[in-house]
């Protein structure tokens, strides 16, 4: 799907979603359309409750599209619950770069673009903490928010992170392009070295 831009003043929340042999799901945990596909609907329902007035994007690869959840995504889709994003993959694109595409909405639209873009992990169901503290964020006015809400989190998390595009391009200086050139991006944590470093 390649829907068009947002609406001006929009806000995002935006998800990733792919299948990849290098990923710790298909690894270790079997079935990774199980292991995400059990959160989605639960996710959808919980946006509409907790993220009034936030747009919910869903990056995905053209392998979700082979999913038996896949008519359900396109339902919600065409009522308007969640929008989808084809954003292709080919044997070559690694896979924290496919983790990044939940940053795209930050560098996609340089006119209409949205007003802040909140990037989540699949496997985690949206809380009225994680609302209340992005809504903090916003009131701060700060160019970039990260949750860290467990022991193991530290510096800069694809899964919790939170930007207003503008203000976060002119920190980093540089385009999507750039910023997935900059650094290989196969290994696991790859594209978390990459946020912190930048």
């Amino acid at each position: 799907m390649t829907p068009a831009q947002p609406p001006p003043g929009s806000k995002v929340v935006s998800y990733a979603y792919f299948r990849s042999a290098a990923s710790v799901y298909e690894k270790e945990k079997g079935d990774s359309a199980l292991q995400f596909q059990q959160f989605l609907g639960l996710i959808v329902r919980a946006h509409h409750v907790l993220w009034k007035g936030w747009e919910l994007y869903l990056h995905h690869d053209r392998h979700v599209m082979s999913l038996p959840y896949w008519p359900a995504l396109l339902r919600m889709h065409s009522e308007g619950l969640l929008t989808l994003w084809y954003e292709g993959v080919s044997a070559v694109t690694p896979i924290c770069e496919m983790m990044l595409w939940r940053l795209l909405p930050a560098f996609r639209w340089l006119q209409a673009e949205p007003v802040a873009v909140v990037c989540r992990d699949l496997d985690v169901i949206p809380s009225p903490k994680d609302r209340a503290a992005v809504d903090e964020w916003l009131a701060s006015g700060k160019a970039v928010h990260v949750i860290h809400d467990a022991g193991p989190h530290g510096g800069v998390m694809g899964g919790t992170l939170g930007v207003l595009p503008q203000r976060f391009r002119q920190l980093l200086g540089m385009s999507w392009d750039a910023l997935i050139a900059k650094a290989p991006l196969r290994e696991p944590g790859s594209e978390q070295n990459l946020l912190n470093s930048s």
